[in-house]
């Protein structure tokens, strides 16, 4: 079994989905083999299947679930979670970026403290970009199984 299951839904993300991925390819728990990355393709119009298989091409762990019909994201994400099977379930917005040992810092608490069931974490960036300033708060859950 897998420490993480990450869940990322996406529709019509492409310009965003493999940032996503290779970030997560990126974490120390990755590394270690114990995150699954999850797809879940409610119906998109774009590139994310062919972006995916790509990646499944040269990684393992990555699982894709497309759907016909567009659906809310909590759906998708309950999709995911009936593939899922890490101990601990998070989220990955296409557009979020973790720092690479995010994953196992979060896991390390939740184990070091198991009455708790959510950990998170909090990070500010900020950056100009084309003269613009753009603020993003990022929270990152990571849940326990149930």
């Amino acid at each position: 079994m897998v420490k993480v299951s990450a869940i990322i839904s996406t529709y019509n993300n492409s310009s965003f989905l493999g940032g996503c991925i290779r970030d997560l390819l990126n974490q120390s728990l990755y590394k270690s083999g114990n995150i699954e990355i999850l797809v879940v393709d409610t119906g998109s119009n774009e590139s994310e299947g062919k972006i995916l298989r790509g990646f499944q091409n040269n990684y393992s762990g990555i699982k894709y679930i497309r759907t016909d019909k567009r659906e809310s994201l909590y759906k998708a994400w309950n999709r995911g979670i009936e593939v899922a099977s890490g101990q601990y379930i998070t989220n990955a917005n296409t557009d979020d970026r973790h720092h690479s040992e995010c994953l196992e810092r979060l896991v390390n608490k939740l184990e070091e403290q198991p009455d708790c069931d959510v950990a998170y974490g909090n990070l500010y960036k900020s950056s100009v970009l084309m003269k613009l300033l753009t603020i993003t708060i990022n929270l990152t859950l990571l849940f326990s199984k149930v």
